[in-house]
C-alpha cells in the first residue's frame, strides 16, 4: 500500500467513525427527548423506561432538569 492510499484508507475509516458516533449521539438524544415528552405527559416512569430503553438514572436526571 503506498502512501496515499494509506492516507485515504484512514481518512475513509475516519469518516466512517464520524458518521457512526454522530448516528449514535442523534439517537440518544432523540431518546431523551422522547423522555422529557413521556415525563411531560405524565406517562409512569415504567413506561417511559420500556418505551426508550432509557435507564431508570437517565429518566430520574431528566425530571430534574
Amino acid at each position: 500500500m503506498d502512501y496515499n492510499s494509506a492516507v485515504q484508507n484512514a481518512e475513509d475509516r475516519g469518516l466512517a467513525q464520524g458518521r457512526a458516533e454522530g448516528h449514535s449521539a442523534g439517537i440518544a438524544e432523540e431518546k431523551r427527548n422522547i423522555a422529557k415528552k413521556l415525563i411531560s405527559l405524565n406517562i409512569p416512569k415504567e413506561k417511559i423506561l420500556e418505551i426508550t430503553g432509557l435507564t431508570e438514572e437517565e429518566i430520574n436526571k431528566l425530571k430534574e432538569d
